[in-house]
């Protein structure tokens, strides 16, 4: 990146300034991006949600074109006659260790625009076209707000299966535009795996029938194993932390589990703290035996049940989080019976987990 690119700071100036409108009522067009449309999508991004998103690659229009040329950021737009952007959306890598699965989102509409076609013929652009394509990508997830149900249907047009809730994952401000309230909004983990193979899956015992019900419905061969309740002696942890401090989130992939945990996890639990993350998520493999131990730990320190991730590891994640207050669960728009469904095992995790009673008693308050 060159010394001239803006900073985000400088191009929320701009956008501010420019104070940039889109006439309604054009004809539209949808296209890969190219780098003449990276402006029109800080445009979007800022009518859209002001100076709030919390990725700054979407308000910087360099960084968004070099993360495309990277293969990191694979963006389509909506566009009009005037070459003007109404629409984005995007397969990128996110936080999954395993650099094969793509995130499905960055999914952006001006207001002028939601009843066309845009999000549904870029969705047709990015699943049917862009991800079949590309070598680099085995599956796809997508993480749809639970504000509307817009996304979850987007998700859902596209092959994706529902398999998790993450509780309050995004800060309420992000989305102050769109009618949020004061609660963090929680949105549906959902997956489509492209290419697949036979795998091992460890079950841990506190979660195997919540496993063996969700697993049917994505048809991947896996080799159901019990996980071993201990690590083995002398083993050592491998947890990667990722933090994104604007959104208030801590990441732990922990991608496997030695006899260290819990003192491997209490050091990065402090260093979430000392950025000020609000939600802490624990994403474990279930590819190695030993993952028993990491999902006994986690929920003695108050985590509960989120779902299950395929390929998150290439082999199968679980997700199990944490965050100081709970949002009003019975508030959620879940579009899908199965959304449902995941929504009740979480309400039962949280309610059988003698960790998580004082959230629970706060929450009823």
């Amino acid at each position: 990146m060159s010394d001239t690119t803006p900073t985000r700071a400088g191009m929320l100036e701009r956008l501010a300034r420019e104070a940039y409108q889109v006439p309604p009522g054009q004809r539209l067009g949808v296209r890969r991006m190219t780098p003449e449309d990276a402006l029109g999508v800080a445009r979007l991004f800022f009518a859209v949600y002001g100076a709030s998103y919390p990725f700054e690659t979407y308000y910087v229009p360099e960084r968004l074109v070099e993360a495309n040329l990277r293969g990191d950021v694979l963006s389509a737009v909506a566009f009009t006659r005037l070459g003007d952007v109404v629409a984005h959306a995007a397969l990128y890598r996110s936080s999954a260790p395993f650099r094969g699965l793509f995130e499905a989102g960055q999914a952006t509409v001006l207001p002028a625009y939601r009843s066309t076609f845009a999000m549904p013929a870029i969705g047709e652009l990015l699943f049917e076209k862009v991800a079949p394509s590309e070598e680099s990508i085995d599956a796809v997830f997508g993480e749809a707000v639970t504000l509307h149900v817009a996304t979850q249907r987007f998700g859902a047009m596209a092959g994706l299966v529902e398999t998790g809730i993450e509780v309050g994952l995004m800060p309420a401000a992000t989305y102050a535009g769109e009618g949020a309230g004061s609660d963090r909004i929680s949105t549906v983990l959902a997956f489509r795996v492209l290419r697949d193979a036979p795998r091992p899956l460890f079950l841990p015992a506190e979660y195997a029938p919540e496993l063996r019900g969700l697993l049917p419905a994505l048809g991947l061969p896996r080799e159901l194993s019990p996980a071993a309740a201990a690590a083995p002696p002398g083993s050592t942890t491998r947890l990667s932390p990722l933090f994104y401090d604007e959104a208030g989130v801590a990441r732990l992939n922990v991608e496997a589990t030695g006899e260290d945990f819990d003192a491997v996890l209490r050091e990065a639990e402090g260093e979430a703290r000392r950025r000020g993350c609000e939600v802490v998520q624990a994403f474990v493999n279930l590819g190695e035996a030993a993952c028993g131990a990491a999902v006994a730990a986690l929920r003695a320190r108050g985590f509960f049940f989120g779902g299950v991730l395929p390929r998150w590891f290439d082999t199968d994640g679980l997700l199990l989080q944490r965050l100081p207050a709970l949002p009003r669960l019975d508030a959620l728009l879940l579009d899908a019976e199965r959304s449902r469904e995941i929504l009740a095992l979480v309400r039962a995790d949280l309610e059988r987990n003698p960790s998580c009673r004082d959230l629970l008693a706060a929450a009823a308050r």
